[in-house]
């Protein structure tokens, strides 16, 4: 089943890979029960980008893939083959198949923007029509154009059993935070440890979309962590962030996630 533009821009998702992975297995399975695992305290997602974590390679939220192939509810493959056999496994697969491709350096000729790693994937289908995470864009491959796009390797998600739940569910304790000696913090570790803190976030108020309260806490941080992180952005071009406004948004963080806790206390660990 294709997915389009749109499904990408709502998934919450770390990587290229994961954005195509959430908008296709939406339309099978309800993702929300693999958020198990995508919670981090904001103590220790702004601590590790202090000390030199980079957004493009943080690994300290399960990727859903994994989380899904772990629950029995996916299973994928990878083959790093030449540019015809990659082609004929694409259009032999059921539509039901997830299929990525790396994108090699041809794919970005004559784009203003490209993907931060290396490793990019696209999404292509049996009709080779493909789908870019970053930058969004989508089009469609004829032989020529598809050996010359390809990267050398591509990675296949199947549907395994839609009837598998997850054994284990939220063992976390999400704890009461504060400020602690993020004074030296900078704008730009600030702006990708907002990142993080972000997707997470989202992926919780949807683990948690049957208990009203802790939803809708979550809810109002995730509009605020929104609201904070375009503004970063913006001031961050401009120039005109400034330690003192790092720190009031910070506390304001941090204010928020001692309500979630709240929250989450109140029910207790019964999920």
């Amino acid at each position: 089943m294709t997915i389009g533009k749109k499904e990408l821009t709502q998934a919450p998702a770390l990587s290229c890979i994961e954005y195509y992975f959430l908008a296709w297995l939406k339309k099978y399975y309800p993702i929300e029960k693999l958020y198990f695992n995508s919670y981090i305290s904001a103590e220790k997602v702004f601590r590790d980008f202090l000390n030199g974590a980079k957004y493009e390679s943080y690994t300290e939220i399960e990727r859903i893939q994994d989380t899904a192939e772990q629950c029995g509810v996916t299973v994928h493959n990878f083959y790093r083959t030449d540019a015809d056999t990659a082609e004929r496994i694409i259009c032999s697969q059921a539509d039901d198949t997830l299929c990525l491709m790396r994108a090699g350096d041809a794919f970005f000729e004559g784009s203003k923007r490209r993907a931060w790693r290396e490793d990019h994937y696209i999404s292509v289908d049996k009709q080779l029509a493909w789908l870019n995470e970053y930058p969004l864009t989508e089009g469609k491959f004829d032989r020529e154009t598809f050996r010359r796009a390809y990267g050398g390797a591509i990675l296949l998600y199947r549907l395994k059993d839609l009837s598998s739940a997850p054994k284990s569910k939220i063992t976390v304790t999400v704890d009461m935070q504060g400020i602690k000696n993020f004074h030296s913090l900078g704008e730009e570790e600030f702006e990708e440890a907002l990142g993080i803190l972000r997707v997470s976030r989202k992926r919780m108020e949807a683990f948690y979309a049957e208990r009203e309260k802790i939803r809708e806490v979550l809810h109002a941080e995730n509009s605020f962590l929104d609201k904070v992180y375009f503004t970063v952005h913006m001031r961050r071009i401009r120039g005109t962030v400034g330690k003192d406004i790092l720190c009031d948004m910070l506390g304001q963080i941090f204010e928020r996630e001692n309500k979630f806790a709240e929250a989450v206390s109140d029910y207790g660990q019964d999920m």
